[in-house]
């Protein structure tokens, strides 16, 4: 699909969804939550997800600098930017991104396709790590301390196998070189934008598969990845503490990190972008089930979407264009 008609496509969703929200809740009880919010604590918010995307995109500046790399630190910014927008906006959810980030690295650094794919997919793995220890984290807490209902605990330990199932999945097709050809034309098959590199990165899938293997080896490296995703998940944290501080009610950090656990679970569903309803219909269900309002869940639910999905979503799409999206079109 061209970017034109995902990003039509999620505005209408996003459109018919806030419609919902305002039906379901009523227009005049969100304004009446939102009329008292502490714009101070928003900023706090605002200022948390920047640090989220610095440590996402530091996390994968690592692997790229390791690698040796020769590229604008800006670019890899606006590419890391671009890649969380074409997530948030395809259907699959946190995978539309990553096709993105491959195209934009070898396009603006010294970086080849294989070199480049290799870099993303050693950032996933590193992701996956770090979602698979949060989830052992939140289920600890779930089974030891927090009261929740029991399909909280059963959902977590889903979500802990499914981790490491993909996890698994991903670093064993990644090293393994006769599988790693079936994974590269899997990749190269699923999204249109890399069809223009489709020979170059099937003549590289040895190379592709070394280099992947070569990062894994690295202890720092490891150390660099662990480092940066727990500053992105503390981030994440506080930037949904503080939406909840604005609208006048201090959350428990436990239920968060469990929130931010479960929520995006919902978005692999492939229905609409970035899992749009789904994922804010999980929010307020997990909300709800430790005692919190409807209307203070919805609400808060709804400034949170709208820092970190729809801020990033636009700012990403307008990172996008600067790189040279419209590339894509005249390749393909």
């Amino acid at each position: 699909m061209k970017p034109e008609r995902l990003i039509v496509y999620t505005l209408v969703a996003g459109i018919v969804i806030s419609f919902a929200f305002g039906a379901g809740f009523g227009v005049e009880n969100i304004m009446s939550v939102l009329r008292n919010a502490q714009p101070a604590y928003l900023g706090y918010a605002l200022f948390f997800q920047v640090i989220a995307v610095w440590a996402t995109n530091m996390r994968w500046a690592k692997i790229v600098e390791y690698d040796g790399i020769k590229t604008d630190r800006w670019k890899l910014f606006n590419s890391t930017l671009s890649g969380i927008a074409f997530s948030n906006i395809t259907p699959s959810s946190r995978l539309g991104g990553e096709p993105v980030r491959t195209f934009f690295l070898r396009k603006h650094s010294t970086a080849d396709t294989a070199q480049s794919l290799a870099t993303i997919i050693t950032d996933r793995i590193f992701d996956q790590f770090s979602f698979f220890l949060v989830t052992i984290i939140t289920l600890f807490f779930v089974l030891s301390s927090f009261f929740l209902p029991d399909w909280v605990s059963i959902a977590l330990t889903v979500s802990l196998v499914l981790t490491l199932l993909i996890m698994f999945f991903i670093t064993y097709l990644s090293i393994t070189h006769d599988i790693s050809s079936g994974i590269v034309s899997l990749f190269v098959k699923k999204f249109d934008m890399l069809k223009p590199l489709r020979k170059k990165l099937k003549d590289d899938v040895s190379a592709y598969s070394e280099t992947v293997k070569a990062f894994l080896k690295k202890k720092r490296l490891w150390g660099w990845g662990i480092f940066y995703s727990s500053i992105m998940w503390v981030s994440d944290v506080l930037r949904v503490y503080f939406v909840f501080l604005a609208l006048g009610a201090a959350v428990n950090p436990k239920l968060i990190l469990i929130m931010l656990v479960l929520a995006p679970l919902a978005g692999l569903i492939p229905l609409l972008p970035g899992g749009l309803g789904l994922v804010e219909g999980a929010m307020i269900l997990i909300y709800t089930s430790s005692g919190i309002s409807l209307l203070l869940a919805g609400t808060a639910t709804m400034v949170d979407r709208l820092i970190s999905y729809w801020l990033l979503t636009f700012g990403g799409l307008f990172s996008s264009y600067y790189l040279g999206i419209k590339k894509y079109d005249e390749n393909e």
